[in-house]
């Protein structure tokens, strides 16, 4: 019973912020779009939750690969080619976004390599 009244109230919590981004305009695209988004983000955390250590194990490998020093490199370069070329707001956002993750992408990929380097008994 309790389960049918949190998904009802999850399902006008919806529609009710649809309703208020689309200002009463129910035939908008935004009220669609808000759903669209809302479940594939409820999606990606249940199939996260689920395969949270095998995406950990693969996650770990990737940084400790020297690809992914390659990823964050060009991730970077790209990223500051649209913060450069562009003055719109979330053009800026987005791309500043991409290069905080390739430069936490890059950090972490030092540290392990810092880690996992051999001391040399002189």
């Amino acid at each position: 019973m309790a389960s049918i009244l949190y998904g009802a109230g999850g399902g006008l919590i919806v529609d009710e912020v649809g309703l208020l981004l689309t200002f009463n305009n129910y035939w908008t695209g935004l009220t669609y779009t808000f759903l669209v988004v809302f479940l594939a983000f409820i999606l990606v955390l249940m199939f996260f939750y689920r395969y949270r250590r095998i995406v950990m194990e693969e996650l770990s490998e990737f940084v400790s690969n020297k690809v992914s020093l390659y990823t964050a490199v060009f991730l970077a370069a790209v990223s500051a080619a649209f913060i450069i070329q562009t003055d719109n707001f979330w053009v800026t956002l987005v791309a500043g976004a991409f290069a905080v993750i390739a430069v936490i992408l890059m950090l972490t990929f030092l540290f392990r390599r810092l880690k996992t380097v051999p001391k040399r008994a002189d």
